[in-house]
Formats: C-alpha cells, structure tokens, sequence
C-alpha cells in the first residue's frame, strides 16, 4: 500500500499568462522551504508594488533572465522571519524584517531567501508597521544610491547646491525630498508635480524640505526653475532630456534612475544577453553625448543594496528624517483595487508614495 503526501501550498499574487498586468490574480502556490544553510524563510505581511513588478508581469524581463508561469510579483516585502538555515546567524525565527528581493516573488505568504536571487534583509526599524517598511527598500535605496553618486563625484558635493527633483510626491522622489536637505545638505531644492498633488506636499511630506514647487502640467519647468541655474537634477520619470537646459553648463548634472548601460544591466542580468548589452551601451551612449551639447554630464544609477545602507536607512528613520510615504494599502483579496493600482504603478505616473498589498 502506498502513500502520497500532499505539499503545503499557500496564496500568492500574481500572473498565469504574460503580458496580463491587468489580469493580476491569486494564486495557490506550494509553501517554500529551507533548502540551504544560509536560507531564509519570511512570513510576509506586506509588499510594496513597484513598476519592475509590472515588467516582470509583461513578460519583458524574460530577455534577461529565466521566468515560468505563474509569475508571483513583488520586490519589497515586510514579515517575520519563519525559520533560518543553520549557518544564520544575524537573525532568528520571530524577527521583524524588511527588505527586497531581486527575483521578485515576495507577494506571497512565505518567502524564501536564498543565494539564487540578490536579496536585502534588515530588521525593521524604529515602530514603522508592516505596511510602512514595506514601502521602503527599493524606492529609498534607489534614491540614496543615486544622490550618494553624484555627491561623490561632485567637486565640494551637494552641500550649498541646488537640485531639481521630478516627480517630488512619487515612491523614488518622496524618498529623496527627504534627505536631499536635512542629510546632504543641499541649498535649494525644486521638484516638479502635477496640479492635484500640490498641495498634498507639506501634509505628506512637513514644511522645509522643498523651496519651489513646478507645476509640470501647466507651467515651463526649465523657465521656471531656471536656465542654467541647477547644479543636480534627479530624474524619476525617465524625463531627463527635457530639463538638461536648467542645468549649469560646465558643472550640471542629471541623473536617471530608470537608465542603464550594459555594464549596470550586467550587473543585475549576469545572463543578459550581449548583443542587448551592446544596445543599452548605445542608448546610454546618446543620453551622455545630448547632454555634452549642452555641457553637463549624463549618468544613471541602478539599485544596488548593502547593508551599510540599509543601516544608514534605518538611522534617519529612528531620527525622524525619512518616513515611509504610503499611498493606500489593499488587501490580498481585492482584486480589483490591486489590479487598478498596479495598472497605474505600471505607467510610473499618477501614485502618490508607494501602494502596498497586505498579505496577512
């Protein structure tokens, strides 16, 4: 007589078909579980929802690496740690975390985290809740990556300068309205929204942190701003060669987080094929050889994670200098405010702070 034994399974969300980000569903999954001594398992409670979530769901990351059907979605999460491998020594069953993923996948009740995918694990710090930490890994360390480029590469840093942040009330922008002044020093800071999102800054965000607000919809950004008066403009909406007139010939700088040369792509994507390097190589080479027209410097900066970082994160969050911008939280369950949200986080425009599903 034989017996068969019935894997756990547990809910998740995600896709069954590509190119579906509108058919985001629950899925039943087998529950992971630890495989390696230096394993991790995470039951999560929250993630956050990024626009890598919905490339992910088109499909389009299958130039770059190994996908199958279903797909689980999320890159941030927040939970307690379920269990350890045995050479796990920083953290134990019953800790609070927070951290990303770099495979995604961390839209379900358990996450595993192994070797096979780059991964980032802190405690969570201060009183931040489940929803609030998952709000922050990506957005905040693609923000601190890229200001701490350019204030390393620039002569004197940011201190006293001027900076012009798009997109001020978004997951990326909110997170680097917040540090720009009161952590690097910056003097003058302008970021761009759209008109309903005005007045919601100071409320979100407190006074002090933004000097001049443009309304992109309505207002010439460049003549309102400036010609030739920002020394760093960080750019989160992929608009970066629109404004390199604001910038000061000679010095300027603008920076893209959504950009990538085949080396940062090589970086994330070791399988990435090379004839797409060779292409990204190309498209990095036009964004850097339109601003030498004007005279400033084009760079990118791909989220990388550390746990200097992270650290660094967690300190300004205990100080009270960065807070978790949430937009709204979804349950699992409702499909259909998940899906609308996603449809929208996928555009990179119209969110204010980040969405967050919350698992359990």
């Amino acid at each position: 007589m034989s017996t068969t034994t019935t894997k756990a399974t547990m809910r998740a969300l995600g896709v069954r078909k590509w190119g579906k980000i509108d058919k985001l569903e629950e899925l039943d999954v087998p529950v992971p579980s630890i495989v390696d001594s230096n394993d991790i398992l995470i039951q999560v409670k929250a993630v956050g929802l990024n626009q890598a979530d919905a490339v992910k769901a088109l499909g389009l990351a299958r130039l770059v690496e190994t996908m199958s059907l279903p797909f689980i979605i999320g890159f941030d999460y927040a939970g307690i740690v379920s269990a350890v491998g045995d050479s796990v020594i920083d953290f134990s069953p019953g800790d609070a975390v927070y951290g990303f993923k770099m495979g995604a996948t961390c839209a379900a009740e358990y996450l595993l985290l192994s070797s096979s995918y780059k991964y980032s694990i802190a405690k969570i710090p201060g009183k931040l809740s489940f929803e609030e930490s998952a709000s922050l890994p990506v957005a905040t360390h693609t923000a601190l990556r890229a200001i701490d480029k350019v204030n390393n590469q620039m002569p004197g840093g940011l201190k006293g300068k001027t900076v012009l942040v798009t997109g001020g009330l978004g997951g990326i922008g909110s997170m680097a309205l917040q540090l720009l002044k009161p952590v690097f020093g910056a003097a003058k800071v302008i970021t761009t929204l759209s008109t309903g999102k005005i007045p919601l800054l100071s409320g979100l965000l407190g006074e002090g942190l933004v000097d001049q607000i443009i309304d992109y919809t309505s207002q010439d950004v460049v003549a309102e701003a400036g010609p030739g008066s920002v020394d760093f403009v960080l750019d989160t909406v992929f608009s970066s060669m629109a404004y390199l007139a604001v910038l000061k010939p000679g010095t300027g700088v603008v920076l893209s987080v959504m950009g990538k040369s085949g080396t940062t792509l090589a970086e994330d994507y070791p399988r990435a094929p090379w004839l797409l390097k060779k292409l990204m190589d190309i498209l990095d080479g036009t964004y850097k050889w339109r601003a030498l027209r004007w005279g400033v410097r084009y760079e990118h900066a791909n989220t990388q994670f550390s746990e200097e970082d992270s650290e660094r994160i967690g300190g300004w969050v205990r100080e009270g200098k960065l807070k978790p911008i949430v937009g709204e939280v979804f349950g699992m369950g409702d499909l259909d405010r998940v899906r609308k949200a996603f449809s929208l986080v996928a555009t990179g425009k119209g969110a204010v702070g980040k969405y967050v599903v919350k698992i359990s």
